[in-house]
């Protein structure tokens, strides 16, 4: 597993399939994946995590502009970029892009960028962070 940790807030996902979208966050990132429509879900508190919801499922509240793919989620993993390419090689999840960003205190950060089943924009920090 890629080692994903540090989600200070459960992530809401609109999804066009839930199958698809779920083998793609449990099996290959290794997330608690949990439903919005299981009404249970408030007790899981265990991290990381990643709620789902079906696009186009009603809901109490829903964004303006919803449609799948339009999401940008930052994930930050104690691996290597090296660690993390291999595992996402493996997993044949393409790598759409490796950068390097500057950090609070001044540091570089290496990161790598790809897309999930729907086209949302994952972003995965490897290696020391100071927020781990």
């Amino acid at each position: 597993m890629l080692g994903l940790h540090d989600l200070e807030y459960i992530v809401i996902l609109k999804v066009a399939s839930i199958k698809r979208s779920k083998e793609f966050y449990a099996k290959k990132l290794g997330l608690k994946v949990i439903l919005s429509d299981d009404k249970n879900h408030r007790v899981f508190k265990n991290r990381p995590q990643i709620c789902l919801d079906q696009l186009g499922s009603p809901s109490k509240y829903t964004p303006r502009h919803l449609c799948s793919g339009s999401a940008e989620i930052h994930f930050f993993s104690k691996k290597t970029i090296q660690e993390l390419e291999y595992i996402l090689g493996v997993q044949e999840i393409p790598i759409i892009a490796n950068d390097k960003y500057q950090t609070e205190e001044g540091g570089e950060q290496e990161c790598i960028y790809l897309y999930d089943p729907d086209g949302n924009l994952l972003r995965i920090t490897g290696g020391a962070n100071p927020r781990i």
